[in-house]
């Protein structure tokens, strides 16, 4: 009887630990994670389209992020601890997938030239910081400075306050996205109509999520303890799905043309490695009589004889 008492007991204390009413968002984003890895699957096995590998690694920091949230969702403060770890590696999380998502764009759009190891070194370090900062908060509360703990609700969300240093890399953390919307903004204003849809379906990917963490930080809403940004990272992989598998993102990257490219008097056209054409310069089109709209996309071999 007395085992029997014990094992009860344990078994009261391991259910007490979960918030099983929070089990829906918990596993809308286990969803999130399952659609980035896939995402990030796909994009792997084309890296060598410009862009595609810092795609797949910022699709897999959404994992870890969708994951360490679904872990934080389901716990309850009687696992204090280790909800407390899981935080600080969802802000891990957070901080890499904003520098890998200004990576992927940058790689992108063909700026490769801004990335000089220099300048790779320090945009890792400030992330790398904020890691240290996060994971040793315990030791000094340079990050959080007071968690706050609902004593009579361990259902309840951890209430954290945020330090100058916070503030400095949230800032740095938004910066990079913002930049980043700014870069494909400038990069759709000179691409064919075809790179402005895909351009178009990032900046919304880029804005949804950034939207949903600054609602959450300002606390509006009927679920101000709730955070959604991870959901929010779902629907940015759906919009990206959209665009790999409706448009053809990664498939058919922008080109890096010049004034060379476009000035060249015999007819030229650029090919992926799937032989579609990602690029016509004027020349080629007048040859062809096709616009480079409705030559992107197209099989090279499938073209008429000019």
């Amino acid at each position: 009887m007395m085992q029997a008492g014990a094992a009860r007991s344990l078994t009261e204390d391991l259910i007490t630990m979960f918030v099983m009413e929070h089990w829906f968002f918990a596993l809308l984003s286990l969803a999130t994670a399952v659609i980035c890895t896939v995402l990030a699957r796909y994009a792997w096995r084309r890296r060598s389209v410009a862009g595609a590998s810092e795609f797949a690694w910022l699709m897999l920091a959404v994992a870890w992020i969708s994951v360490t949230s679904a872990a934080d969702t389901l716990l309850s403060t009687r696992a204090l601890a280790v909800k407390l770890l899981v935080n600080q590696l969802y802000v891990v999380g957070g901080a890499s997938a904003a520098l890998l998502l200004f990576l992927f764009v940058v790689r992108y759009t063909h700026h490769d030239h801004w990335l000089t190891r220099n300048r790779l070194i320090l945009l890792w370090s400030l992330v790398a910081l904020d890691a240290m900062l996060i994971l040793t908060n315990s030791w000094h509360h340079y990050y959080w400075p007071v968690i706050y703990v609902d004593p009579t609700d361990p259902t309840a969300a951890l209430v954290f306050t945020y330090s100058a240093p916070y503030r400095v890399l949230a800032l740095y953390t938004y910066g990079l996205a913002l930049l980043a919307a700014g870069v494909i903004f400038y990069s759709g204003l000179r691409a064919p109509a075809l790179y402005r849809l895909q351009n178009a379906i990032l900046i919304l990917a880029l804005a949804v999520p950034v939207i949903a963490n600054i609602i959450y930080y300002i606390g509006v809403g009927p679920w101000r303890n709730y955070d959604f940004t991870p959901l929010s990272y779902g629907v940015s992989g759906l919009l990206m799905a959209w665009a790999i598998f409706r448009h053809q993102f990664l498939d058919l990257a922008p080109l890096a043309q010049d004034a060379l490219f476009a000035n060249l008097g015999d007819g030229v056209i650029a090919l992926n490695t799937r032989s579609q054409i990602v690029a016509a310069n004027p020349r080629a089109q007048q040859l062809l009589a096709l616009s480079e709209p409705a030559l992107i996309g197209r099989i090279a071999l499938a073209l008429p004889a000019p």
